[in-house]
């Protein structure tokens, strides 16, 4: 019987090619994530930024786009293209095959800056026009916070909520054939605010879906809890940052949480460094919070479906008793 014998150069060879095909194979289970950024009329859209994790691509005059090197996993993917909205969504990558995905972009509106100084009487009162600088007549205004109410702007365009206290706020203004708008509001020291808010024009209907979700937001607004909201002017002094970069929400949350978007969608199990995927110009109000059971609402408990164990108060078999361990509540700016 023949004896094969293996020199030390044979076997640091074997080594050697055993570490290539080791390298080879967890190569194989890298995957792309490809696709076309088109706008609202299927044409396709040059030079868009678009972010998956890390990595980042630019589309090509085909609107196309290629990003590699992505092991399999969620990841948020974010679009930009100036002259148009931000789209922020999330992609999976799978190992067994690339992925492929269609974006579409909106225009963004025309969003002019509201212009806010301090009032001489207490309260919150304002002017509400459009971009073209008209009066908008009858404009649907809500007051959500410590003080939740509405009123219609006049005949020039004008409403008011006089008295109202200290405390953070949500203003939203609706009007039928214009983009909704939202302003975050703080109120100190007994002293009121006066807005000026220009709505643009556009063919898309109001939504009604968020009505719940910012009755949510007014209650928990109302309690005050400021060590759960970022203010307006933390807000206004961080908007260079992203929102992954903010001092205070860093030292809160841990590496993983639960994002909720608009009060609308749900992301379980999101990594921390995926809120860079927002800039702080782009959000108008932040909630946070180490544990969702904190929240004295209990609409966060609702929203998420967790059962936060409540002493004396039963369990519906509905919910799940895994409780995120934090969260994060963006909302973005309308």
């Amino acid at each position: 019987m023949r004896t094969v014998r293996t020199s030390r150069t044979t076997a640091v060879v074997l080594s050697l090619l055993l570490l290539d095909a080791t390298a080879l194979f967890a190569q194989a289970r890298v995957q792309s994530v490809s696709g076309v950024v088109r706008d609202g009329a299927e044409v396709p859209l040059a030079g868009a930024d678009v972010a998956v994790g890390a990595h980042h691509a630019t589309t090509n005059a085909q609107g196309a786009f290629r990003v590699d090197s992505l092991t399999a996993g969620q990841y948020p993917l974010t679009v930009r293209l100036l002259g148009y909205a931000p789209v922020h969504s999330h992609v999976v990558v799978l190992e067994q095959e690339p992925t492929l995905v269609e974006l579409y972009l909106a225009r963004a509106a025309i969003r002019l800056s509201p212009m806010v100084v301090e009032a001489s009487r207490a309260g919150i009162f304002g002017t509400v026009g459009d971009t073209a600088y008209h009066i908008a007549d009858g404009a649907r205004v809500q007051l959500l916070g410590p003080h939740r109410t509405e009123v219609r702007t006049d005949s020039r365009g004008k409403f008011g909520f006089p008295g109202v206290g200290d405390g953070q706020y949500m203003v939203r203004v609706t009007y039928p054939g214009f983009t909704e708008r939202r302003l975050s509001v703080e109120l100190k020291d007994g002293k009121g605010q006066e807005l000026a808010i220009l709505l643009s024009p556009t063919t898309e209907p109001l939504s009604f879906r968020d009505e719940g979700p910012l009755q949510d937001l007014g209650g928990r607004l109302a309690f005050g809890a400021r060590r759960f909201q970022m203010s307006s002017n933390e807000m206004s002094a961080a908007a260079e940052l992203n929102v992954c970069e903010m001092p205070r929400l860093r030292s809160e949350i841990g590496e993983r949480t639960t994002l909720v978007v608009n009060g609308l969608i749900t992301y379980r199990d999101y990594a921390f460094s995926s809120l860079c995927s927002w800039r702080v110009s782009e959000v108008e109000l932040v909630e946070f919070g180490r544990d969702v059971c904190a929240d004295v609402t209990r609409s966060l408990e609702h929203l998420l479906n967790v059962n936060c164990q409540i002493k004396g108060r039963s369990t519906p078999r509905s919910t799940t008793t895994i409780v995120p361990t934090s969260y994060v509540v963006i909302w973005e700016k309308k």
